[in-house]
């Protein structure tokens, strides 16, 4: 599930990327899972994966604000520094400790099909998990 202001976030997979302005890219996009509970895991399935670099035109940073939600950021308008801020003053705010996930700020490289962890000049390769195959 997808939330902006003008969408309410019910049919995700079907948005027209010409929906998204760039300032949105900008400013993110909130994905979460239909009742906003535990939704931040969304941004691993490899169809939504896809739907991001659609709608993003291309790579895309994730901030996870909580375990409910991520925030989606086009990486052609947005820097990892403005990020990590958002991020800082995101996790600053929070109400409850246990609804923490993370305090970095995640890079998906469409060419790689891989998740990096980024802080500040460091990265780390994070490898894509596959919910659609069995071990």
């Amino acid at each position: 599930m997808m939330y902006t202001p003008g969408y309410a976030g019910d049919d995700f997979m079907n948005v027209d990327p010409y929906f998204i302005s760039d300032k949105k890219k900008k400013e993110g996009i909130c994905l979460s899972v239909k009742g906003l509970t535990n939704g931040a895991v969304a941004v691993l399935y490899p169809e939504v994966i896809k739907k991001l670099v659609e709608l993003m035109d291309g790579d895309f940073y994730v901030v996870f604000s909580s375990v409910h939600e991520a925030l989606i950021h086009s990486s052609k308008l947005c820097s990892l520094e403005e990020l990590e801020n958002l991020l800082r003053t995101s996790n600053s705010r929070m109400t409850f400790q246990k609804e923490f996930l993370t305090d970095k700020v995640y890079y998906y490289c469409r060419e790689k099909d891989k998740f990096i962890m980024l802080q500040g000049s460091l990265k780390m390769l994070v490898t894509t998990i596959r919910m659609d195959e069995e071990n």
